[in-house]
């Protein structure tokens, strides 16, 4: 490969339909170009790979080994794509930010759910990335910058980070009658 060498999206488009095809005709079309133009970013392409990729016979088109190559890659540059645009859609379409809220199994349980239905219902354009984790771990994960709030036991040390009061979990205590427990 040459010093420089710049992948087009149309070219590697155009590429995989002309083999895909077996057909630069078919390809063409299929990538909204002129033959002429097509045959013109294929020899391009080939000129700056270095590399033949393409076999030109009367009936058709196929791809050499280094056509295969590039076409094995091309296909997953294509499925990389097709994930960054669905990752950005969102974005599109009005989210303005994003939150990572780490919480411990009581707060996502009990807590949490009435919570985020209500912030939801007055912030649609904002998504949540909500995950389990134990209280010691949500507090160096907030430090770290992993998550940008946590729900936490009070009962663990969140030395360097500003702690609000959230919600009360009273516990109870079951034990049999007569349990030596039962009388505290």
């Amino acid at each position: 490969m040459r010093n420089g060498l710049r992948f087009d999206l149309v070219d590697l488009r155009l590429f995989v339909e002309v083999a895909q095809s077996n057909s630069l005709t078919r390809g063409a079309e299929r990538a909204c170009l002129s033959v002429a133009a097509a045959s013109l970013r294929i020899k391009s392409l080939e000129e700056g790979l270095g590399a033949q990729l393409l076999y030109r016979e009367k009936r058709g088109a196929s791809p050499t080994r280094a056509g295969e190559v590039l076409l094995e890659h091309a296909r997953r540059v294509f499925v990389e794509v097709e994930q960054l645009q669905r990752g950005l859609q969102p974005f599109s379409q009005g989210v303005r930010g994003h939150v990572r809220l780490f919480a411990n199994a009581t707060a996502i349980c009990e807590f949490l759910p009435a919570v985020l239905a209500r912030f939801f219902d007055t912030h649609p354009a904002i998504t949540v990335d909500l995950q389990e984790r134990l209280s010691a771990e949500i507090v160096r994960s907030v430090l770290e910058g992993v998550a940008d709030i946590g729900v936490i036991s009070a009962r663990v040390a969140a030395d360097g980070l500003e702690t609000l009061p959230y919600k009360k979990d009273r516990m109870v205590l079951a034990v049999p009658q007569g349990h030596r427990l039962a009388e505290l």
